[in-house]
């Protein structure tokens, strides 16, 4: 198992056994080769309207999103990563100039795939005990982790991700681009 998968499975194991499904949309689009698709929301396109409205979510999703998975295939098209996953994909393109439209192209789709997937109408409450214990030693509250990581979030120019990131015992906040 590559370290991509990894990681991915750890995202797994830490999903909810009412998350199943959205388990297995996520590693159907990850783990699909050529060629990628549009996988479908894990939700409707209102389901967020209270914090995302409609039209972000459609124009976002429709447009944005599309655009990376039909640019990618265009890319890889006859080429070594027809056929590789979503995740190997990233792994073998990553910080290699020849494959840099490859890689930004299959790493967007995975980040939004991720993303769709991070969001739950219904979502916010306790971290699972673990967790919350890890970002109480480091945060000293799950309030402090969730305002370090807004702060990041939002100072972050252009865009971005802010991510929350285990360093040897304790947590951190992050910004990365793109």
């Amino acid at each position: 198992m590559s370290h991509a998968e990894l990681r991915q499975q750890k995202y797994f194991d830490t999903l909810s056994s009412e998350s199943e499904n959205a388990k297995q949309a996520f590693e159907k689009v990850t783990l699909k080769t050529f060629p990628h698709e549009l996988p479908p929301l894990p939700y409707s396109t209102d389901a967020l309207s209270e914090i995302i409205s409609e039209n972000t979510i459609l124009f976002h999703y429709g447009k944005h999103h599309k655009t990376y998975i039909d640019e990618l295939n265009k890319a890889i098209s006859g080429s070594e990563f027809e056929t590789a996953t979503l995740a190997e994909i990233i792994r073998d393109a990553a910080g290699k100039p020849s494959h840099l439209s490859v890689f930004n192209n299959a790493a967007q789709a995975w980040n939004h795939a991720f993303y769709w997937h991070s969001l739950n109408r219904d979502g916010g409450g306790d971290p699972p005990p673990d967790l919350k214990h890890m970002i109480e030693t480091s945060f000293d509250s799950v309030d402090a982790c969730k305002k370090e990581l807004a702060t990041a979030a939002i100072s972050q120019f252009g865009s971005g991700w802010a991510w929350l990131v285990q360093d040897d015992k304790k947590l951190r906040v992050i910004k990365t681009n793109d």
